[in-house]
């Protein structure tokens, strides 16, 4: 049981590290995003817009993070769920305030107010909630990672009896 489970977590993590190779050539020159949105009714005049994002911005940085706010209701009809993305555009390199910026680490962590939070309180506030790490970070983690599972599920009892002569 133990080496399926170390079989299913390297299998997912090789994957992951693939995805984010697939897009490093691309991380240094074009802004593309993907995600999933998520619209619910949140008082008779207003939906609540709900975004999870993995984006990379053209910089050699790739950001994953999430945000929401409210839009009012006769705009669209609420969607429960939508897959997203946006490929190949133009670059929109963040903001170098400092050191760590221009290494490609960035965290952006924002609230705000909107017209419909104002004038109900019991509404929740719009935010943005970023990391940012430079592109190739992804796929050194996850594939190092896939790494460490092989060698522990080789470790595993189960697997050292099927070795055996």
């Amino acid at each position: 049981m133990k080496r399926r489970v170390l079989r299913f977590a390297r299998f997912i993590s090789l994957l992951i590290a693939l995805f984010f190779l697939a897009f490093l050539p691309f991380a240094y020159h074009f802004y593309s995003t993907l995600g999933i949105d998520t619209d619910r009714t949140d008082g008779p005049a207003s939906i609540y817009y709900r975004y999870y994002r993995v984006r990379w911005r053209g910089d050699g940085t790739v950001e994953i993070g999430s945000g929401a706010h409210h839009y009012a209701a006769n705009v669209k009809k609420p969607e429960p769920f939508d897959l997203a993305g946006r490929f190949f555009d133009p670059p929109r390199p963040g903001t170098v305030r400092n050191r760590w910026n221009a290494l490609g680490f960035r965290r952006k962590l924002s609230r705000a107010e909107d017209e419909f939070s104002v004038r109900d309180a019991s509404l929740l506030r719009p935010y943005q909630n970023w990391v940012g790490m430079p592109a190739w970070l992804p796929v050194i983690f996850f594939g190092g990672l896939a790494l460490i599972l092989r060698a522990a599920e080789r470790k595993t009892p189960e697997s050292s009896a099927k070795s055996s002569p």
